[in-house]
């Protein structure tokens, strides 16, 4: 009941509105990033070699030869893989919307970037 007072008040206090978010930087908040990072170079520095190698072949055994892949094939196959996938998973209704989505990239110059986005 007091905040329904207060909120009724305060429309007339700030016709505008008020950003409450405005008042809090945002390099005052409340973040873990620290946490995170440090936990990160922990495992880096820990075990640089072992994820240095597997990083390596990661990259160049797997990720390049399926980039490669990925921009090699045809539309046609690339809507056929695709759609044939949704039709496996979900049917002949996720097929068709799978499809249009597809559709809807391969009619932009955004093409190349959706496939190696997808591939990564």
């Amino acid at each position: 009941m007091i905040a329904l007072g207060l909120a009724y008040v305060g429309q007339f206090i700030f016709p505008k509105g008020f950003n409450y978010l405005y008042i809090v930087p945002h390099n005052k908040g409340i973040s873990i990033a620290i946490f995170l990072q440090s936990g990160v170079d922990w495992i880096w520095d820990t075990y640089f070699f072992a994820l240095k190698v597997f990083n390596e072949w990661l990259i160049l055994s797997v990720l390049m030869p399926v980039k490669a892949a990925f921009l090699a094939m045809p539309v046609a196959a690339t809507f056929t893989l695709v759609m044939g996938v949704g039709f496996i998973v979900g049917g002949i209704r996720t097929a068709l919307t799978v499809g249009g989505f597809l559709l809807f990239i391969a009619l932009t110059e955004w093409w190349d970037r959706a496939l190696i986005t997808a591939c990564t």
